[in-house]
């Protein structure tokens, strides 16, 4: 098992704070509020591409008006419904066009790609909006949580390898402290020189 550096975590302390400093320059969008639960919602670009790992431990290190961030959870259909509804195509509709991680990961190893799935609040995996014949598991590691629009349709989802390196990451704030400690069962990812989740 890797845990990051205390050289590894101020970079990533000092990255997440330009990003809240410099939102109109360095690729984040505005933080969008959904009226229906009080959580606000932030598309930030890479352009140079993350790992799943590396954004998840970003994310959770962004605040905003006094709120914890993470990677975004879709629990009911009402919450991805608003998401992906027109008006918030201007600040978060690159995150449904292109791979954008979310923060749904493959916490139970199993022969049945759609099973095992948790995400990182520990909130309950019930609703899924999967894209067309997703999630597959194609290769046998897919394991991690992205956007995916193959089939046309904003804001469905792909599992992909969560080494992989996507164009961004969407993050979640709520008043609440959603992200509890990690489960018993590490994923081995590589993005960044991050591999492991942040011990609480």
């Amino acid at each position: 098992m890797r845990y990051r550096t205390s050289k590894q975590q101020r970079r990533l302390v000092t990255l997440a704070a330009g990003l809240g400093s410099f939102a109109a320059v360095s690729g984040a969008s505005a933080q969008v509020l959904n009226p229906n639960n009080g959580h606000y919602y932030q598309a930030i670009t890479v352009p140079e591409g993350i790992s799943w790992e590396s954004a998840r431990v970003l994310a959770e290190t962004l605040t905003y008006s006094g709120m914890n961030g993470y990677l975004v959870t879709f629990t009911t259909e009402q919450e991805m419904n608003w998401f992906a509804s027109y008006e918030n195509r201007p600040f978060l509709g690159d995150a449904m066009n292109d791979h954008y991680w979310i923060g749904g990961y493959k916490a139970t190893p199993g022969p049945d790609p759609a099973q095992g799935w948790a995400w990182v609040t520990g909130e309950p995996f019930t609703y899924t909006n999967w894209s067309a014949n997703e999630p597959n598991n194609m290769g046998g590691h897919e394991d991690s949580l992205v956007f995916w629009t193959w089939d046309g349709t904003l804001g469905r989802w792909n599992d992909d390898p969560g080494e992989a390196p996507a164009m961004g990451f969407v993050v979640e704030y709520s008043s609440g402290n959603l992200v509890p400690s990690p489960g018993p069962v590490a994923l081995m990812l590589l993005g960044g020189g991050i591999a492991m989740r942040r011990r609480r």
